[in-house]
């Protein structure tokens, strides 16, 4: 069978020396090893507003890409839209 011819031509063989491996290392406490940019678009407004855009571009509404485009640019955010759009 083939496994005893591997076996038996590889039964003599050095192992590999094992290798010390540090352990894995976390971040000790939550929020330590990420960086939030306070000026940056939240990544569900940007998808938010992009979609605006494009809808307001295909279906040639001015308006609706104009608030695409505020909520990219993080004049208004997607929240204050649909608080909007509710009164």
């Amino acid at each position: 069978m083939p496994s005893e011819v591997y076996s038996s031509q590889n039964s003599g063989a050095a192992q590999p020396p094992a290798v010390g491996t540090p352990p894995q290392q976390g971040a000790p406490e939550p929020g330590s090893g990420t960086t939030v940019h306070e000026d940056q678009v939240p990544f569900k407004d940007q998808v938010f507003g992009y979609a605006k855009t494009i809808r307001g571009s295909v279906l040639r509404k001015p308006e609706t890409k104009a608030t695409g485009e505020k909520i990219l640019h993080g004049d208004m955010s997607a929240k204050d839209y649909f608080e909007q759009k509710r009164q």
